[in-house]
């Protein structure tokens, strides 16, 4: 089973942002620097950016909100590839482009 991880851009005073990564078993364990920075910022209404699973070519994580571009290959009378580039989003308890 895969991790649930999440990434948050929290905002500092002086107006730039940490870029926050986190998982659901960081509220568990004692790493009180995670959640002192997360549950303020979810208390304030905002949602976190969840991990879509997936890695890109340089094997970095690929979060909902990330733009992404790629080939979609399909193969009914013959292999035709096609280029597409969106943004990662989750809908329907899957993430798609």
């Amino acid at each position: 089973m895969r991790e649930i991880k999440f990434r948050a851009a929290i905002k500092r005073e002086g107006g730039e942002y940490d870029l926050v990564k986190f998982k659901l078993s960081d509220f568990i364990e004692p790493l009180w620097s995670i959640r002192e920075l997360v549950i303020p910022f979810l208390k304030n209404g905002n949602i976190p950016d969840r991990y879509a699973g997936l890695n890109d070519k340089n094997d970095k994580e690929i979060y909902e909100g990330d733009i992404v571009k790629g080939i979609i290959r399909s193969c009914q009378e013959s292999i035709q590839e096609s280029p597409i580039k969106g943004e990662i989003k989750y809908k329907n308890g899957s993430f798609i482009i």
